[in-house]
This record gives C-alpha cells, sequence and structure tokens, in this order.
C-alpha cells in the first residue's frame, strides 16, 4: 500500500546491530502489478512499530522481488538475498535472477552479486520439467549464520551456494 501498483509479497524483519544501523530493520520485497511500479527492496526501521521510518531503497528491474532473505553474518555485514524472476531473459544486461545486495548500511544498499541458472549451469528458459518448464529463482533463504544461501529455481531444483565471499556465491 506504500507504493501504488505494487506487491509486496514477501517481508522479513530482523533485529541488526551495525555501525550504521541499531534496531529492528524490515526488508520488503517489491514487485511491480503492472505498469511504472518500483522494483526492488524497500528497507524500513521498524524498531518502534508504530513508528515506521524508510531507510534505503534497492532497485531492480523485470518485474521485481519475488521472494527475499535478510541475515546478519557473525562478520557483521547484513545481507538481503534476493530472487528476481525473468532478470536473464529480460534484463538487459542478463543478470541473474539470485542477487545478494549487502544492507549493513540500510541507508546506502550495494549489489554484490548476481548469480544465474542459464548462464552458470547453460539452462534454456524451457529446460525445466512438468507443464510450466520456464527456469527461474523464484525464492531464497539465508542459512541463520549467512553463511549459505538455499534458492529454489522453478522447475530446476533447489541450489545451495556458499557465500564465505558474498561478492562471489559458489
Amino acid at each position: 500500500a506504500q507504493h501504488p501498483g505494487t506487491t509486496a509479497e514477501v517481508m522479513r524483519v530482523r533485529s541488526v546491530a551495525t555501525p550504521y544501523f541499531q534496531g529492528d530493520l524490515l526488508a520488503v520485497g517489491l514487485q511491480a502489478c503492472g505498469g511504472d511500479a518500483l522494483r526492488g527492496v524497500d528497507l524500513w526501521d521498524v524498531t518502534n512499530p508504530r513508528e515506521p521510518r524508510p531507510l534505503g531503497f534497492h532497485a531492480t528491474d523485470v518485474g521485481g522481488v519475488h521472494e527475499l532473505d535478510l541475515v546478519q553474518r557473525p562478520d557483521g555485514r547484513v545481507l538481503t538475498l534476493l530472487a528476481v524472476p525473468y532478470s536473464e531473459t529480460s534484463h538487459p544486461q542478463r543478470l541473474g535472477d539470485f542477487r545478494v545486495v549487502e544492507v549493513t548500511d540500510p541507508r546506502a544498499p550495494r549489489p554484490l552479486a548476481d548469480w544465474g541458472a542459464k548462464r552458470e549451469l547453460g539452462l534454456d528458459d524451457d529446460s525445466g520439467l512438468g507443464l510450466d518448464p520456464v527456469v527461474y529463482a523464484h525464492s531464497v533463504r539465508a542459512s541463520a549464520d549467512g553463511l549459505r544461501a538455499y534458492v529454489s529455481y522453478w522447475d530446476a531444483g533447489v541450489l545451495l551456494f556458499d557465500l564465505a565471499d558474498p561478492e562471489a556465491p559458489r
């Protein structure tokens, strides 16, 4: 409801403590319902839930962020892990559907990496199985320590990523 023409399908709240922000951080994945709506991840301070305050925004492309996770790692870094379906086929630079964005300073989100099954595994758009064989990242979850990511691809399985270096998921 905050941004016209959007849907906020997945939201995550985590208590974080960094040199830039201490409190309850909300990450909202925004998808477009059509038109020229915002697409990306919206970041809010919800430490006082009666008075949420906007902090930052990281724009994505295509339809926007379908699902996401938010985690603070033992090294103190705070990451959002994003599933941005159809990026590999629709983004001008063919960015991967799985994105890693650092939000240690939620006022200045910083993209770290993207990974795509088509590019990295050589899959085609219709390499999947079943009635809808299209391949795209649908959802992503972080391990509790943020050192691994579990990315589910529509009709291509679940992939486990090592995020020891979040700028180079493997």
